[in-house]
């Protein structure tokens, strides 16, 4: 291998070890952690990247007294129009009970139980509401393509 293909490894050990230094060192009892531009620039490109990482940060024994997790990836990039790019995660530890989170498909909240993971197309994803701004919002902003 060369440098540039071991540079995302090195940047995600070396990331998720100042986070886990920061997870151990406050203790929260939740934890919601937002990535912008997740998946870089080249998101087909770096899918094995992000699918290593949120493996990686599910499994890992550092976040082992999070027992609950939601994980929210826009992979959808082959739809401009609705594509963000946004990574969501949040972690429940242990200590908390009784945890409910919103269905908006079924208008009612549901206990929150286990790790699960939800991506590609988060329109169609009840525990959500997805919005991005249109991308005519900013029109004095101009796009060089």
């Amino acid at each position: 291998m060369d440098g540039s293909t071991k540079q995302p490894e090195n940047l995600q050990k070396n990331w998720l070890r100042e986070f886990y230094q920061v997870v151990h060192a406050h203790r929260p009892h939740f934890m919601a952690l937002h990535c912008q531009e997740f998946g870089g620039k080249n998101y087909e490109a770096s899918m094995s990247h992000v699918d290593k990482f949120v493996k990686e940060l599910l499994s890992s024994d550092a976040m082992k007294d999070y027992n609950r997790a939601r994980v929210y990836l826009d992979e959808n990039y082959k739809s401009q129009e609705h594509f963000t790019a946004l990574g969501s995660f949040y972690f429940l530890h242990e200590s908390l009970k009784n945890i409910y989170q919103f269905d908006f498909k079924a208008k009612k909240y549901k206990k929150v139980t286990g790790k699960e993971i939800y991506s590609d197309t988060l329109e169609s994803t009840p525990m959500l509401e997805k919005e991005k701004f249109p991308q005519d919002y900013f029109p004095e902003v101009c796009i060089f393509q």
